[in-house]
């Protein structure tokens, strides 16, 4: 077995979907927790913006060259085929109909992966997080499934355990929000759900008028 590569790699610009940057979380995989918390991100690429599409490219090759060095003379494109090596991108259009198929009472909750690559980004150790100013950002709530960035990862090569084969992970090392965007599935913010509310509706008795000595049953 050969030296292992040490590569840290910014990509971007991508679109962030279940942002965890402040606070660890278990994996999730069919609903169930599992492992221990980590901070992540699933990072988006647009397959119609050829700028995403260059920064993907070179996330996979570079993740290819991880795997070669790690394991000199196998064929790991073919392996990854026949689900025997595992790389972390997924294509969102499979996985929204993966999605919907198992949870058919929730379809359509994932159509926002769709025309996406999916890389997903995990770490153990929280990532620092900045602004377009290069400033920290410390309002978690500044930070939203939907907006876009850029990430620091370092991709590593990782020997597989028990059924789950040998594979490449990126690791989550810093993040920049570039910019808003919108917020993805069905995420309103307080300002939308208000939004039809005037100033002189506000204050007003909605009770006025009405018999109050009428109990509400349980």
């Amino acid at each position: 077995m050969a030296a292992d590569l040490d590569t840290f790699l910014v990509i971007g610009e991508v679109r962030f979907a279940h942002p965890h940057f402040f606070e660890p979380r278990p994996v999730v995989i069919d609903g169930k927790a599992s492992g221990d918390p980590n901070y992540e991100v699933q990072a988006m690429f647009a397959k119609d913006n050829p700028e995403a599409m260059a920064s993907l490219d070179g996330c996979k090759k570079t993740a290819i060259a991880v795997a070669a060095a790690r394991w000199p003379g196998r064929n790991v494109i073919e392996e990854a085929k026949g689900g025997e090596f595992m790389f972390p991108f997924k294509d969102g259009d499979r996985e929204a109909d993966r999605f919907d198929r198992r949870n058919p009472q929730k379809a359509g909750q994932r159509d926002y992966m769709r025309g996406n690559i999916i890389l997903a980004c995990r770490s153990k150790f929280a990532p620092e997080v900045v602004g377009p100013d290069k400033k920290p950002i410390m309002n978690e709530r500044d930070i939203y499934g939907g907006c876009y960035g850029y990430i620091q990862v370092n991709v590593k090569a990782y020997n597989g355990v028990g059924q789950n084969p040998d594979g490449v992970k990126c690791y989550l090392q810093m993040v920049l929000k570039s910019r808003n965007g919108d917020k993805l599935g069905n995420a309103r913010s307080a300002a939308d759900v208000f939004g039809g509310i005037k100033d002189a509706d506000l204050g007003e008795d909605a009770t006025a008028g009405m018999d109050m000595s009428t109990d509400i049953p349980f």
